[in-house]
């Protein structure tokens, strides 16, 4: 596959973004393996396809097999209707089985309640709307 370094870890953080539990090693080893005669613009659509509609993957070294990304991104069938985007903890960016069972396997001073992104973002919101301004830098007298 003709990819430049740069290019392979600019793909590989964008599949992370919609699979952040595929490290960023795996997707980058995934990559690699792709078959020489793929050009970057397959690499792209199959990974992107992979990761959005294979929900069931753990991690994404079946990217070089043969399978329906491929043919996705060969045009020669349509891709599957996308599912909806996992609800994930807003805290964390877990989905709420990865949230409750890395939240029983930690310490307790690293636990927190399940926050879907939008309570996230609204909490986070009103906080800044409540934020004291910056002072000048003076000590009050």
């Amino acid at each position: 596959m003709t990819m430049t370094k740069e290019q392979a870890e600019s793909l590989a953080y964008e599949v992370n973004i919609i699979r952040p539990g595929w490290p960023i090693n795996e997707i980058l080893a995934a990559i690699g393996k792709v078959p020489p005669q793929r050009t970057y613009e397959q690499t792209r659509a199959a990974a992107l396809d992979l990761a959005r509609n294979r929900l069931d993957l753990d991690h994404p070294t079946v990217l070089a097999r043969d399978g329906r990304h491929w043919r996705a991104a060969d045009g020669l069938a349509s891709a599957p209707a996308q599912q909806p985007a996992p609800v994930r903890c807003g805290i964390c960016g877990r989905t709420r089985a990865g949230h409750d069972k890395t939240n029983n396997d930690v310490a307790a001073e690293y636990r927190h309640k399940w926050i879907t992104e939008d309570e996230e973002r609204r909490r986070c919101a009103a906080l800044k709307r409540r934020r004291i301004p910056a002072t000048t830098g003076r000590a009050a007298a």
